[in-house]
């Protein structure tokens, strides 16, 4: 699985404008996040403690907490942001196949 760290990195979406990429994501992957929501705030709270505790064992300092609580956070998300751009790619490309079908002259 490729790491997406922007939505001009996700295949599907690399060739269109900012506002195209922003119509298609308020079609497809808001839908995704917030099915998902709940998952997400599980996954960042359970690494951001882990982050606390990984940061106050290595640092015995009050900085390193809270340093280490906020990477944890951070990785959270990452990985929440990668989960949300693999489910929504299948339905990106049904929407962009309709979208050109529709965009089509008929004959």
């Amino acid at each position: 699985m490729k790491i997406y760290f922007t939505l001009h990195q996700v295949p599907e979406l690399a060739s269109l404008s900012k506002e195209e990429i922003r119509v298609v994501c308020a079609e497809c992957v808001t839908p995704a996040w917030r099915r998902y929501y709940s998952f997400f705030w599980l996954l960042a709270i359970a690494l951001g403690v882990v982050g606390c505790v990984a940061g106050n064992l290595i640092f015995r300092e009050k900085w390193g907490t809270i340093f280490g609580c906020v990477l944890g956070s951070q990785v959270g998300f990452q990985i929440y942001m990668q989960v949300i751009f693999e489910r929504s790619r299948p339905e990106i490309r049904r929407y962009l196949e309709e979208l050109k079908y529709e965009r089509q002259p008929d004959a």
